[in-house]
């Protein structure tokens, strides 16, 4: 049993369940919809525990890998609990952690890491960088041939059939970046799949909205000076015109005023 941060990559082309417990005979976790709680290929998770054990099952099996029985998996499974702030945190008592009972009891969420032979998770060496925007980022496609969407953020997922053109622009939720890769993966707000910011060669196929362009090529904060000085010399020439009137030595001007406090 491992206890701390530890960071997984899923592997599995076809994604991964997460489990009610650390076993493959335990119950897949679904939501309100019938639908499963699961992780997408290239997805990052950060899990609080991992257990190792041997495994129940004799079955010769294949990884991606093929390497069958002689994987130094066979013959052991393991899993990790996903990380959650109740499950991790420690009471400090003379100079000793302690997690308290109910955080060891609760209840979590679990996926498999390996086992039989085959790895569906890879545990990554350094954390990915991961930006969340509720307000979301405004993203444009510049590719012409289009971009396809996949489950998730690696060229290894799958494609869901659709396609951003150039010229059309997304709201953009999540933006993950691996360590040591330039580009972020960039997730669709409206949970469609993920798009890379650069192609399988490196050229930029999504570019990033600026300030600038959103407002027709000027900066926000030059548009709102102008506003300013605008409304600044509105004031003036009325106050100018207020003060000419007053100083008219004419007896129009001696009547205008007396007919305003009539």
């Amino acid at each position: 049993i491992r206890n701390g941060s530890i960071w997984y990559r899923v592997k599995s082309k076809r994604g991964i369940k997460v489990r009610h417990g650390p076993s493959r005979r335990a119950s897949s976790i679904k939501n309100e919809g019938e639908e499963y709680f699961r992780f997408e290929c290239g997805e990052f998770l950060r899990a609080s525990e991992v257990h190792t054990m041997r495994s129940d099952d004799d079955d010769v099996a294949t990884n991606a890998d093929g390497q069958g029985v002689n994987s130094p998996y066979h013959g052991f499974e393991c899993f990790a609990k996903l990380y959650r702030n109740s499950h991790v945190r420690a009471v400090d008592t003379e100079g000793i952690d302690y997690r308290p009972l109910n955080s060891l009891a609760a209840p979590g969420e679990w996926v498999q890491v390996y086992g039989n032979g085959r790895v569906y998770l890879e545990e990554c060496a350094d954390q990915p960088k991961i930006e969340r925007h509720r307000q979301c980022w405004r993203y444009n496609a510049v590719n012409d041939v289009g971009i396809h969407v996949r489950k998730g953020p690696s060229y290894l997922s799958e494609m869901t059939g659709m396609v951003l053109r150039a010229g059309e622009n997304a709201l953009i939720n999540e933006r993950v970046t691996p360590h040591g890769e330039t580009g972020a993966w960039l997730r669709l707000k409206d949970g469609s799949g993920w798009v890379h910011e650069k192609g399988e060669t490196g050229e930029s196929v999504m570019i990033a909205q600026s300030l600038r362009s959103r407002s027709g090529g000027r900066p926000a904060k030059i548009r709102l000076g102008e506003d300013r000085q605008a409304n600044e010399a509105a004031y003036n020439t009325i106050i100018a015109r207020l003060f000419h009137e007053h100083d008219e030595g004419s007896e129009v001007g001696l009547h205008r005023q007396q007919r305003q406090y009539r």
